[in-house]
C-alpha cells in the first residue's frame, strides 16, 4: 500500500489557524500588559512620621514667637529722643553732633531734603510754637549689617508746627555707624492715623 499523501490544503489549513489562534493569544497578553501600564499605580500606604506629626500639632497649638529687637534698639532709641530734643530746642550743632555727614529727610507731608544741611536748617527754622514735650516710643531696632541698623518708632510732640496741630509720627530711621558712634542718616517720617 501507498503511503497516504498528505493533504497540502488541510495542512495549510491548520497552520493558518494555529498561527491565528497563536496572534490573538499575542494580542491578549500585550493587551492585558498595556492595561497594567495603563492602570495608575496605586500608592503604598504613607508611613506616619511621628515626629513630623508631632512637630505639626506644636505648631498649630503655639503662636508664633514675635521678632525681637536688636540689642542695640536702646541706645538708637535714646539718640534720636536726644535728636527730637535738639529739634525742639533748635539746636543746630546738636543736631548736626547726632546726624551721619551725610543725611536725608522726609517731612510726614512728603516734603524732601536730600542733603544734612537742609535738613537740619529745616529743623532749627521750622514755625512751631509752644512745643514744650517730645517723646520717642515703641523703638525697635533691626540690624542691616554691623554698620547699619534701621529703628522704627513712634515721635510724638506737643504745640503746633506750620500752624498745623502736632500729632504722633511713625518714624523710621536708618542709623549708620562713623566711628565708634552711632548717626542718624535717614529719617521717614508719616502721621500715625
Amino acid at each position: 500500500m501507498k503511503p497516504k499523501k498528505p493533504d497540502a490544503k488541510k495542512d495549510v489549513a491548520a497552520v493558518a489557524e494555529d498561527s491565528a489562534k497563536a496572534d490573538v493569544a499575542a494580542k491578549d497578553v500585550a493587551k492585558k500588559e498595556a492595561a497594567k501600564k495603563e492602570e495608575p499605580k496605586k500608592p503604598e500606604p504613607a508611613k506616619k512620621d511621628e515626629k513630623k506629626e508631632d512637630a505639626k500639632k506644636d505648631e498649630k497649638a503655639a503662636p508664633a514667637e514675635p521678632a525681637k529687637a536688636d540689642p542695640n534698639t536702646e541706645a538708637l532709641t535714646k539718640n534720636l529722643q536726644s535728636g527730637w530734643e535738639a529739634w525742639r530746642d533748635k539746636d543746630a550743632n546738636k543736631l548736626k553732633d547726632l546726624t551721619a555727614s551725610t543725611l536725608a529727610f522726609v517731612e510726614a507731608d512728603g516734603n524732601w531734603f536730600g542733603t544734612k544741611d537742609e535738613t537740619v536748617n529745616r529743623w532749627t527754622t521750622m514755625d512751631c510754637k509752644d512745643v514744650k514735650n517730645v517723646k520717642v516710643t515703641d523703638g525697635f531696632a533691626s540690624a542691616l549689617s554691623p554698620t547699619v541698623e534701621i529703628l522704627t518708632s513712634t515721635g510724638t510732640a506737643d504745640g503746633t508746627c506750620d500752624g498745623r496741630k502736632n500729632g504722633p509720627l511713625l518714624t523710621t530711621a536708618v542709623y549708620v555707624k562713623e566711628g565708634s558712634d552711632w548717626k542718624l542718616a535717614f529719617l521717614f517720617e508719616e502721621p500715625k492715623v
